[in-house]
């Protein structure tokens, strides 16, 4: 499916091919993006189970050994760095997926999940130390004021795409997409905005009923089991469905800046052409 036949791409062009691919492309866009929202839920469901059966078999323990409360909350929040920094890992091995997979898909491939995180997979260390640079630049920006730190973070908001679909490193690919993104910022600004709201509808959408699923059969002693392992499975299918969108629309903007500012169409063109006779075929040259 190649999706940059068309000129410089507009905002309406963004969105109905970011529905058109997501529409179409469903299963496996929702496989690559909301896998690490899967672990983080079977995480949470087997805490839940353990905290559950731990709840059953304990016995009141004598005044003399039972374990401070500062213990417990150390151990709590430890847990609670562990999985997040978990699950931050998989975000970003995700985005990267989702975005290899878009790309794919334009380049006429069939990409599958296995396919996508194999290629983030071979690419985390450059995807670590890219995403803290970006961090720390976002954070610099957003120190000085506001605003710069929005630009920042805009004008690095291809970076996944770029890892991608390049073999690039951190510093490279953070100044690919700071100028990719040159004249493309505005309409990724409200893309985000968009997809931001459109996540937190779905997020909502299923949370609610949840959480007052959980306050109508809670008692003295808190929801039930079933009722958190129920909220746990609705937050994350209100999560991992606009999961995608993202990715999806941030992989066009990239096609299309490539299409507009380095010809790129035209090398796709010329790298398919048969070979004259005694001499090789044209090779795309290197994008600086």
């Amino acid at each position: 499916m190649d999706l940059g036949d068309a000129g410089p791409i507009s905002f309406s062009q963004i969105l109905d091919r970011m529905f058109a691919v997501y529409r179409r492309y469903f299963f496996l866009l929702i496989g690559v993006a909301g896998l690490p929202y899967l672990i983080l839920a079977a995480i949470g469901l087997i805490f839940v189970v353990a905290s559950g059966m731990l709840g059953t078999l304990a016995t009141p323990a004598p005044a003399a050994a039972r374990v401070p409360m500062a213990f417990y909350a150390t151990m709590f929040l430890g847990l609670i760095i562990l999985v997040w920094g978990i699950f931050l890992v998989g975000a970003s091995l995700a985005w990267v997926a989702t975005s290899a997979a878009v790309w794919d898909l334009q380049m006429g491939k069939r990409p599958t999940i296995r396919s996508t995180y194999r290629l983030a997979l071979r690419r985390l260390g450059t995807i670590v130390v890219a995403g803290f640079l970006a961090i720390l630049a976002m954070m610099a920006g957003f120190i000085l004021l506001i605003i710069p730190g929005i630009i920042v973070w805009l004008s690095i908001s291809l970076s996944g795409a770029i890892l991608a679909a390049e073999e690039t490193g951190p510093v490279e690919t953070l100044k690919r997409s700071w100028r990719l993104t040159e004249g493309y910022r505005w309409k990724i600004f409200v893309t985000i905005f968009l997809c931001g709201i459109i996540s937190m509808a779905f997020g909502y959408m299923f949370q609610i009923p949840a959480l007052l699923l959980m306050a109508f059969v809670s008692n003295s002693g808190g929801p039930p089991a079933w009722a958190i392992a129920i909220y746990i499975l609705a937050y994350l299918v209100g999560w991992v469905l606009p999961a995608p969108l993202l990715a999806i629309a941030l992989s066009l903007i990239y096609y299309d800046s490539r299409v507009r500012k380095e010809g790129f169409d035209l090398q796709r063109m010329l790298d398919t052409l048969p070979s004259a006779a005694g001499a090789a075929a044209p090779q795309t040259p290197a994008v600086s």
